[in-house]
């Protein structure tokens, strides 16, 4: 791997204060930080596309379709998306509302018959924003019928207030699905190549069965670290999935639909402008009308990730847009970074430069030895010594324990308490990771660290008792 040519992009990315907009003349500089990136994180295949206005930048496919017939990734293939349909299953909805055929306000109760009494003074606003408080299907087996399903959820009571809080549920989705149908008179894929694809059906399909044969689609590959290498998904939904997380496309296809939606082909500038406009819940989280906000310091970003394999980001001050398609990922999801580190090769002023430092140091633990890596951080922060990395370091601790990597990070962990003392957090972290190695003794001993820092915290009460329930026992 060339991980000192990544490290040191990544650094000099983060680092660099000069602003710049390019066009992209010469597309290696965003090739080279992709091609890196893919071998740190193992990914097997990417497409990516930039615009600028509405017009293509950079367009390039990376890697391998099919590992097991070594089939690159081109132009033909077609990525499963995930949750990043909902954007367009948002943009459907107010398309219909400018077709006058609802409006965002209407309770469910005034398309949909049959609906628990607690839910149909919920809005279509609600829905779209995660706000509803229905509860979600997500937590029912997959194989169950969609008619087994809702009548589960029928028998739930609500989980808050609608429009106090954001909570991502996939319910709110299938019933928008049953309102575009039921408004429309159309499937829901039919309404979407009709008004949002002119038609034309080629380039995407709405699935979201893993084992559905459907030409050119992508497999999305899940690393299994027990057996060190790729297995395919076998994810399988009933059609309740299709709106949340069921769109299948191909790079082209998706250029082609932010295209027009720039163009006001798909929705009037105004009813677009609307569609971004964020609403602010009493739990601190900030989202719009289906699209979630990503903006940092004065820099408006709107978009949605998926499956951990997808991205999709309009800049909408800058009029740049950045897609990322991909097929898998051995570490962690990488289409965010990507985003924030390709939007800033193209233009230096829409970086979020804390997140490249935050990820300059993830990518140097997952890629170098660790006192290399430490140096890393070191001389990271002596360069930006106001950043705090408590965060990161707990999520390198937890990825490489997830990845059954205990002793790597239970080194991560420790750094974390040396860094950051008077976290009580980080000796939480800390305690856990002794405890999944089995080590009783040391982990007692970092969650009474933790609950001495941290009177109130529950979970360290909690742990302390029973692992000095477990000790007592052995004796």
């Amino acid at each position: 791997m060339k991980t000192t040519l990544l490290l040191a992009i990544l650094l000099l990315s983060a680092c660099q204060r000069q602003k710049k907009v390019v066009e992209v003349n010469d597309p290696n500089e965003i090739d080279t930080y992709i091609e890196n990136l893919m071998k740190v994180h193992d990914v097997p295949g990417l497409a990516l596309a930039v615009l600028k206005k509405d017009s293509v930048i950079h367009k390039k496919f990376y890697g391998k379709a099919s590992l097991e017939f070594d089939i690159p990734v081109d132009e033909n293939h077609l990525f499963r998306v995930y949750s990043t349909t909902k954007l367009l299953v948002a943009t459907a909805i107010f398309q219909l509302q400018e077709q006058g055929k609802l409006r965002l306000d209407d309770t469910l109760v005034i398309h949909l018959k049959n609906l628990p009494e607690t839910w149909e003074r919920v809005s279509i606003a609600n829905l779209l924003t995660h706000s509803s408080g229905i509860p979600n299907f997500i937590q029912f087996e997959s194989h169950l019928n969609n008619e087994a399903v809702w009548a589960k959820l029928a028998e739930l009571p609500m989980e808050f207030e609608p429009g106090t809080l954001w909570r991502y549920n996939q319910t709110n989705y299938w019933l928008l699905a049953k309102i575009i149908e039921k408004q429309s008179g159309m499937t829901l894929t039919e309404f979407v190549a009709q008004n949002q694809f002119e038609g034309d059906k080629d380039g995407f399909v709405f699935s979201s069965n893993s084992l559905e044969v459907i030409p050119n689609r992508i497999s999305k590959y899940v690393f299994d670290d027990d057996l060190e290498k790729y297995e395919k998904s076998i994810d399988q939904e009933q059609s309740r999935g299709l709106a949340g997380n069921g769109l299948n496309i191909t790079l082209d296809k998706f250029v082609s639909w932010n295209q027009r939606l720039d163009q006001n082909q798909i929705l009037s500038n105004e009813n677009k402008q609307k569609m971004w406009i964020s609403q602010q819940f009493e739990n601190g989280k900030r989202f719009a009308y289906g699209w979630d906000d990503y903006s940092f310091d004065d820099v408006k970003s709107f978009g949605f990730t998926g499956g951990g394999v997808s991205a999709f980001r309009k800049f909408v001050d800058h009029d740049i847009t950045v897609i990322v398609l991909t097929n898998g990922y051995r570490y962690t999801p990488i289409h965010n970074t990507i985003v924030n580190e390709v939007v800033g090769i193209v233009d230096e002023n829409l970086k979020n430069k804390s997140r490249s430092l935050q990820d300059a140091v993830f990518e140097a633990f997952i890629a170098k030895p660790f006192d290399k890596a430490l140096k890393t951080l070191d001389s990271v922060q002596k360069l930006y010594p106001d950043e705090r990395f408590e965060g990161t370091l707990n999520r390198i601790g937890y990825t490489l324990l997830n990845k059954k990597a205990t002793k790597k990070a239970i080194d991560i962990f420790s750094l974390n308490t040396k860094k950051y003392p008077e976290s009580s957090n980080t000796f939480d972290s800390l305690g856990e990771a002794f405890l999944v190695s089995g080590n009783l003794e040391a982990a007692l001993e970092q969650y009474q660290k933790a609950l001495l820092l941290n009177p109130e915290s529950t979970n360290a009460q909690k742990m302390i008792r029973g692992i000095s329930r477990e000790l007592k026992g052995s004796q």
